[in-house]
């Protein structure tokens, strides 16, 4: 018995030794249409996403008054910026500006003088005159849209910001305020919940990408790595929703949203928001270089 035990162990070994040089050897990378990726002096070009690059914070935006330039440079800690035109721009609203290659600010504004405006954060890049100039609102609460006129909240990397930047977006934070307690089958105190729903897409060359459709409280549970629900009672005092979706790590989505040159991220709103105190969307990542 232990004869043919240890013949058969042989032929196993003999086997395996046999096939070895079937074993391809050296790792390939392809490209998505299948061809092999090459190298530069034996160098892979990649693109670095490490714990090192800098993060970003930025507000989903919808675009008010017109792309604008600065009349004069700003410089590193300075508060106000004289730009071309602020027609239909308000205080309250966001202040963009676009340039150095990878480089952009924003900041709430909180005053309007003629063509002077002054921010609430300091500037911590130095920006030449004639470099661009956007403005946005952040309050989605401000939108009333349908599936006929929806209306766009967006992050964008278009050419109007300029850049080479390559974002990745790992998470995005919820908060709405409403005045009612809000219910689990509600959109923050909305009855019965948004109609049509509110659509988080990516656009890569005028072609769609749909991550998702929430009409009620209930889908945030459904695709949040947590919801929380206030009503008006100490400590909170307020009523209203904050929930966050994660996208990176493997316990999550386990991939990034990422947003090169030419793209940009959206919210489709396709129902009246207006009756909510206000509601805005963060995204949270980083650069996918070091900009510094």
């Amino acid at each position: 018995m232990k004869k043919i035990s240890y013949l058969i162990l042989g032929m196993f070994i003999t086997f395996l030794l046999a096939n070895v040089s079937y074993v391809t050897k050296g790792v390939y990378i392809t490209s998505p249409t299948g061809n092999t990726i090459g190298t530069t002096g034996d160098n892979l070009n990649v693109i670095l996403a490490d714990q090192t690059t800098p993060a970003i914070a930025i507000k989903f935006g919808k675009t008010v008054g017109s792309f604008t330039t600065l009349t004069n440079a700003v410089e590193v800690d300075d508060t106000t910026a004289v730009v071309g035109n602020v027609t239909g721009v308000n205080v309250g609203d966001r202040i963009g500006i676009f340039g150095g290659g990878t480089r952009f600010f924003f900041a709430k504004i909180l005053s309007i003088d003629t063509n002077t405006i002054t921010f609430d954060s300091p500037v911590d890049y130095p920006f030449d005159a004639g470099s661009g100039v956007a403005f946005a609102t952040t309050d989605i609460a401000t939108a009333n849209g349908s599936l006929a006129s929806p209306i766009y909240f967006e992050i964008k990397n278009n050419s109007q910001v300029g850049s080479g930047a390559i974002l990745d977006i790992t998470r995005l934070l919820f908060l709405a305020k409403c005045s009612t307690a809000p219910e689990f089958n509600e959109f923050c105190d909305i009855t019965n919940g948004l109609t049509n729903g509110i659509v988080l897409r990516k656009k890569v060359n005028g072609v769609s990408n749909n991550y998702w459709n929430i009409k009620k409280n209930s889908d945030f549970a459904l695709l949040a790595y947590d919801l929380s629900l206030y009503d008006s009672s100490p400590p909170l005092n307020i009523n209203g929703i904050s929930s966050r979706i994660t996208y990176a790590g493997s316990e999550k989505h386990g991939v990034v949203i990422r947003i090169e040159p030419q793209q940009s991220l959206q919210l489709i709103i396709q129902d009246n928001l207006t009756s909510l105190i206000s509601f805005e969307v963060m995204a949270e990542g980083h650069y996918t270089t070091d900009i510094f």
